[in-house]
């Protein structure tokens, strides 16, 4: 599903998903205490910007 035709509440979706899948995979559990706290901070900071993207969208409709 390309994300460019997918609304902000079906990219959270996505983004939810994706997120779930790789944070319990082994290749993130294998890595630095460091390294998995960075890519969770860089998670929530995409994510906010997509909830941004929900609350713009459902005020303007």
């Amino acid at each position: 599903m390309p994300l460019d035709n997918c609304d902000a509440r079906d990219r959270l979706e996505l983004l939810n998903k994706m997120a779930i899948s790789y944070f319990s995979s082994e290749g993130f559990t294998e890595q630095s205490r460091e390294e998995r706290n960075e890519e969770v901070t860089d998670f929530f900071m995409i994510q906010g910007k997509v909830l941004d993207e929900l609350y713009e969208e459902e005020a303007t409709s």
